[in-house]
């Protein structure tokens, strides 16, 4: 099976007559199995108080003492089971909705190797997208990451279904890296994403599998004139940088930088615009919150900004993301990425080199504690 089998979650507005806390109606459907199933509605399966707990281990826990935090940690830490499992039978509640499920996992280990498994998340509802679905537990264990069964989670909204569902490169692959590092503006390490992407991709640049070119200067001019360079097109945009999300506006920014080397703040639309006749068709967002979005607006990210710019795919982050982590997964998604069946399986596997190392940070806690 050449495309991933694919069980997808539809997620639509709830009837008025619904319960006040319900987010969504749900459908379950795989097409390659001719499988189908209107379940039940989701409502959100986190309080106030534990979505809080999960943005403050995410962002902030690294910079706070060990001393009296440790216990917070590890409480949210079990939270994360909790979560997954809550949203597990929300969605596989019913004996239908886990016999479809199970006609899924099983169909695909039945192929040699087992065929790679993909849940598509398909909604317009923002809260709905915003869920952390990473964190799917059946009660036995996460979903994602699983060596036996290879399994991952996209998101995807309705005006994407037109889009080629999957993507695969054909060699040689070749990703414009924009490195925007303005004036002003911290950053951990300036060099971290590069030098783990080029470190990871030796062998294939020397075979010319992977072709990486920096833009120089990184600034949305110079995006446009190299995009207008059609002799030599680039399939993969890749931008490392400051991201921010403004909420007042609605839109995701990325900070380029002016003409000058200061900080120039640009829509994620603008972007979009000028990757439209480039030929992009993946973006890789280094960038933190590339992925957060407005509470009434699905399409407010910089993500879905770039999707309903006719991009195929995008990786981005909903919450701020360590250097270090990001460094450990752009070292495993390029190196996968040339000889992945798929966009999606190269992902997965970059997730999965970040789940056997919880260390988000070169500094380490103490041992003893």
């Amino acid at each position: 099976m050449d495309q991933p089998l694919d069980l997808s979650i539809t997620l639509t507005p709830p009837l008025q007559e619904s319960t006040s806390n319900a987010v969504a109606r749900i459908t379950l459907q795989c097409d390659q199995l001719s499988l189908a199933h209107v379940g039940g509605l989701l409502t959100d399966p986190l309080t106030a108080k534990e979505r809080e707990n999960l943005r403050w281990y995410l962002e902030e826990y690294w910079k706070w003492p060990y001393e009296g935090f440790a216990r917070r940690g590890r409480d949210v830490e079990a939270l994360l089971a909790e979560v997954g499992q809550r949203l597990y039978h929300m969605i596989f509640s019913g004996a239908e909705a886990k016999e479809l499920a199970l006609r899924w996992l099983e169909y695909s280990q039945q192929t040699a190797p087992p065929a790679q498994c993909q849940i598509s998340i398909l909604s317009d509802i923002p809260k709905a997208l915003s869920l952390p679905w990473e964190l799917l537990h059946d009660g036995h264990g996460f979903l994602v990451p699983s060596r036996s069964r290879p399994i991952s989670i996209i998101r995807r909204i309705p005006q994407q279904e037109a889009v080629t569902s999957d993507l695969v490169f054909a060699p040689p692959l070749r990703v414009l890296l924009v490195t925007a590092r303005p004036e002003n503006v911290p950053f951990t390490d300036p060099r971290s994403i590069a030098r783990e992407l080029l470190d990871a991709v030796q062998e294939q640049l020397e075979a010319g599998a992977i072709e990486v070119e920096f833009l120089r200067p990184p600034t949305l001019s110079a995006l446009r004139a190299r995009m207008r360079r059609v002799e030599r097109p680039v399939q993969v945009l890749h931008f490392d940088g400051h991201g921010v999300f403004d909420a007042r506006a609605k839109q995701g920014l990325l900070a380029f930088e002016d003409e000058n080397g200061d900080l120039d703040l640009v829509k994620a639309v603008s972007v979009a615009q000028a990757l439209r006749e480039g030929g992009i068709r993946l973006v890789i967002l280094t960038a933190c919150q590339g992925a957060r979005n407005a509470a009434d607006d699905a399409l407010s990210s910089a993500a879905a900004q770039f999707i309903d710019g006719r991009i195929d795919a995008v990786v981005a982050m909903s919450a701020t993301v360590l250097v270090n982590s990001a460094a450990r997964y752009v070292a495993a998604f390029y190196r996968a990425l040339p000889t992945s069946p798929s966009m999606s399986s190269a992902h997965e596997r970059a997730r999965y080199a970040l789940y056997p190392h919880p260390q988000r940070h070169p500094h380490r806690r103490r041992a003893a504690e």
